[in-house]
C-alpha cells in the first residue's frame, strides 16, 4: 500500500514537471515568433519607406500625378509648408483646404506655374501671398463663396499671368477694372457663377481692355443681350455662356463677332431654337453648343 501512495506521488511529479517543461517551450516559441513578426514588420516599414516618394514626416496628405502635387484631403497650412520645404512645386491642386496666408507663403520661391484651389476658406490676405509667387502662369481660385469685390483687390499679381478662372463668388462687375489692370497679358478668363458679376452691364465693356484675350466663361453670371453687346468688340475666338437670359437679339450680335469659333450657350432657356439654327447657318464654321438636347 505504501508503495503504491510513492509511485502515485512520482508519477503526479513526473507529470507537473512535464506541465511545466511544455509551457516553458509553449512560452519560448510565441516569444520567437514575436520577435520574427516584430523583425519583418520592421524590414516591411524599412521597405515602404525606400519607395515611398514623399520624406518621413509627409506620408499622408499629397498625392503625385505627373508634375501636379494633389492634396488627398483637407490640407493645414503646416502639411504645405513641409511640402514646400520637402519638394519642388511646379502644379498643386488644393480641395476644400485648411490654408491661410501663412501656408501660401510657403510657395512664394517655388517654381509654381499652376495652381488651383477649390472650396477653400481664403481671404484677402491669402490673395496677396499668391501675388507674390512670380512664376505662376495659371490660377484658378473657385467656390470661394464669402470672397467680396474689397477682399479681391488684394489679389495683385503676377502680371505674367495668362489663365485666370475665378468661380462662385461675391465679387461684381467693380472688380473688373482691377482684374484687367493686374493681369493685363489674359488668354483666358473665367468667371462663372458670379452672380452678381453682371448686373451692370456696362461694367463688361472694361474688358476690352485685355487684347490677348481668346476664351471668356461667364456662365450663370446673368448674362443678358445688353451684356452680349458689351462684349462684342472683343477679338475672342470662344465664348461660353451657358444659363444665361439672351435672346434671338444676342445671336445677332454674336452673328457679327467674327472671331468667334466656339459658342457655347446650353440652357438658354429664352433663346428659340429656330433663332440658333439661324445663327448656324449664318456662320457655319462656328462650333455650336446648344440647348436641343438639354431641353430633352
Amino acid at each position: 500500500m505504501a508503495k503504491s501512495k510513492e509511485a502515485l506521488k512520482i508519477t503526479l511529479a513526473v507529470a507537473v514537471v512535464l506541465a511545466f517543461l511544455s509551457c516553458a517551450y509553449l512560452a519560448l516559441k510565441l516569444f520567437e515568433e514575436d520577435k520574427e513578426d516584430e523583425a519583418s514588420a520592421q524590414k516591411r516599414a524599412r521597405a515602404e519607406k525606400e519607395l515611398s516618394p514623399f520624406p518621413e514626416e509627409l506620408t499622408t496628405g499629397f498625392v503625385r500625378r505627373g508634375e501636379q502635387w494633389r492634396a488627398s484631403g483637407p490640407t493645414t497650412d503646416q502639411e504645405l509648408i513641409k511640402l514646400a520645404q520637402s519638394e519642388e512645386i511646379h502644379e498643386l491642386l488644393l480641395k476644400m483646404p485648411e490654408i491661410g496666408a501663412r501656408g501660401l507663403a510657403s510657395l512664394k520661391d517655388e517654381p509654381i506655374t499652376y495652381l488651383h484651389i477649390e472650396n477653400g476658406r481664403l481671404d484677402g490676405a491669402c490673395l496677396a501671398e499668391i501675388s507674390k509667387i512670380a512664376s505662376l502662369r495659371r490660377l484658378y481660385i473657385n467656390d470661394i463663396r464669402l470672397m467680396d469685390d474689397e477682399q479681391f483687390k488684394q489679389l495683385t499679381g503676377p502680371p505674367e499671368l495668362y489663365d485666370l478662372s475665378f468661380r462662385t463668388s461675391l465679387i461684381t462687375g467693380k472688380s473688373l477694372p482691377h482684374l484687367c489692370k493686374t493681369f493685363p497679358k489674359l488668354r483666358s478668363l473665367g468667371l462663372d457663377k458670379n452672380l452678381a458679376l453682371c448686373k451692370n452691364p456696362e461694367d463688361l465693356a472694361v474688358l476690352q481692355d485685355l487684347h490677348d484675350l481668346k476664351s471668356l466663361f461667364l456662365g450663370d453670371c446673368g448674362i443678358t443681350d445688353d451684356c452680349i453687346s458689351r462684349i462684342a468688340p472683343l477679338h475672342i475666338t470662344e465664348l461660353a455662356i451657358p444659363n444665361s437670359r439672351i435672346t434671338e437679339n444676342a445671336l445677332k450680335t454674336l452673328s457679327g463677332m467674327k472671331s468667334i469659333k466656339a459658342l457655347s450657350i446650353q440652357s438658354c432657356q429664352s433663346l428659340p431654337l429656330e433663332a440658333i439654327e439661324k445663327f448656324r447657318r449664318q456662320r457655319p464654321e462656328v462650333v455650336v453648343i446648344d440647348a436641343e438636347r438639354s431641353r430633352l
